[in-house]
């Protein structure tokens, strides 16, 4: 799908700004911006993407409370 949008002046320079960083272009840029709002509107219990990805305890599911809200770290 081909798009135009116009963007204000403080956006657009923000985007070329960032685009320019990350050696991407701009229409890359949007396209992953828009992506990443739209799956951040799913709620993620019912998600098929993992929400989170690295090392856990082998007893998170049993200790979960202690691990979110115990003083210790």
């Amino acid at each position: 799908m081909k798009a135009t949008i116009d963007l204000p002046n403080h956006l657009a320079e923000m985007a070329e700004q960032m685009a320019d960083e990350r050696g991407i272009t701009v229409d890359l840029l949007i396209a992953e911006a828009l992506e990443s709002r739209l799956n951040a509107s799913e709620d993620p219990l019912y998600s098929t993407y993992a929400v989170y990805e690295g090392p856990a305890p082998s007893d998170l599911a049993e200790r979960h409370d202690d691990y979110l809200y115990s003083e210790e770290k």
